[in-house]
């Protein structure tokens, strides 16, 4: 089948839109991804099979109506220039999701009827409303791959953000011929508010033919063997616990903390003098991306790994974060979040502690009795072998593969819609006692 996928992103970080795409590509499909361009990354590339086209940032699209209004005879003039007004005006009254709505549909639309792809498949609330108008006209079949859980993020929302949010995704995804989404509290929720067949959970696990890294992030860093060194991964973003990680450093003043992710220059700002105030900058390491297939490797020399989201929100308290798997299957012990998953997570392997996330010093002792104990916490061989079976991407990709097998009329095994906690059977092995 011929597949396009949209993102609202560069899609060079993106480890799920690729890793998804790079699966399907795989098993036969013609992969094209839909992408915004930025980081420095090709307009056009050919990946892993994959094709990827970054067509336009969505602050880019009113200085394209802005030009188009030069152009072309009067009538064709006023037309452009009446989108400009409205487009210009509605940013001020209409709410950021409804922009980026309308933004992606007119970005992407276009270019999927040219293509005329057998499913489209959408990342993420923002290129719902593009995939479903762009599956309407090329008569494919629509996917909604919901990243988050859209109607109740950590963001800074207007007034009626979240009813608008809510209103999108319940008129959209009742017009997906499939619903995919991260994990299961977020499938149970989703199923429960649209009354939908339950979404079939894809979790954010790494590839676990994940390539060497030609270095590892102690070396980087300089950091001698035996000092201890925790690691926060991920982008720089408010509520992930980024502020709380560096206030660990006040309480543990051998401790080193990396992180490791995108960043805009305005958070990393807010960081940096946070750790000066603190007092802690000299051990606080900012670390550049690396490509999401050599991040195991990367960050393996690490002795602990901080998951330290806010419970500021259902989307949150739900998540199920790339981070999690990585570290784990990369060998690192955890201090996370009292977040459902999170806690279940770490109850399920004994790879860690849950702390209070708000509380520093809580965070911090949860940090000392891990690197006081690694034989204790730190996850062997045998649980990441148990860990890979059961919650590894080939399971993931097994689903997703058989999800397009069903779309595509073929004879296949039913795609397991139930809970992955209830489809993986025996519990997994422990790295150590209950805690």
């Amino acid at each position: 089948m011929k597949i396009v996928m949209l993102a609202n992103n560069p899609c060079v970080f993106d480890a799920r839109i690729r890793r998804e795409a790079e699966a399907l590509a795989e098993a036969g499909h013609e992969v094209v991804v839909l992408a915004t361009s930025g980081e420095d990354a090709a307009e056009e590339e050919r990946v892993a099979g994959v094709d990827y086209r970054r067509i336009l940032k969505v602050s880019e699209i009113r200085k394209t109506l802005r030009a188009e209004s030069d152009q072309g005879a009067l009538k064709e003039r006023l037309a452009v220039l009446l989108k400009a007004i409205v487009f210009h005006v509605g940013r001020h009254v209409v709410t950021p999701s409804i922009r980026h709505l309308f933004a992606y549909a007119r970005a992407y639309t276009r270019v999927i009827k040219a293509i005329e792809p057998d499913v489209v498949h959408a990342h993420d609330l923002d290129t719902l409303l593009a995939g479903w108008l762009g599956a309407k006209r090329a008569k494919a079949k629509l996917v909604y791959d919901a990243h988050e859980l859209e109607t109740d993020r950590n963001l800074p929302m207007v007034r009626f953000e979240k009813t608008y949010r809510s209103v999108a995704e319940r008129l959209l995804i009742g017009q997906c011929d499939a619903v995919i989404t991260v994990s299961d509290s977020i499938a149970r929720y989703l199923a429960e508010r649209y009354r939908i067949p339950t979404p079939i959970v894809i979790l954010n696990a790494p590839m676990t033919r994940a390539v060497a890294a030609p270095s590892d992030l102690r070396a980087d860093l300089g950091l001698l063997p035996d000092q201890p060194l925790a690691l926060y991964v991920g982008g720089l973003v408010p509520g992930r616990g980024i502020d709380q990680a560096i206030r660990t450093l006040v309480y543990l003043p051998d401790l080193q903390l990396a992180v490791l992710g995108p960043r805009q220059e305005a958070t990393l700002k807010r960081t940096t003098e946070l750790a000066e105030k603190l007092g802690v900058r000299q051990r606080l390491h900012i670390v550049d991306p690396v490509s999401p297939e050599g991040v195991g490797a990367y960050i393996a020399s690490a002795d602990v790994s901080l998951i330290l989201l806010r419970n500021t929100c259902l989307n949150h308290m739900f998540c199920f974060p790339n981070k999690l798997l990585q570290s784990l299957l990369s060998g690192l012990p955890v201090v996370a979040s009292r977040l459902v998953e999170l806690e279940r997570m770490v109850a399920m392997t004994g790879a860690g502690l849950i702390a209070d996330e708000t509380d520093p010093a809580a965070i911090s002792e949860a940090v000392r009795r891990v690197l006081s104990e690694p034989e204790r916490f730190r996850p062997t061989p045998t649980l990441i072998r148990s860990l890979e079976s059961s919650h590894g991407w080939t399971t993931q990709k097994k689903n997703l593969v058989a999800l397009y097998q069903a779309l595509s009329g073929l004879p296949t095994d039913d795609v397991d819609h139930r809970s992955p906690s209830v489809r993986r059977g025996a519990p997994l092995l422990s790295s150590g006692p209950s805690v």
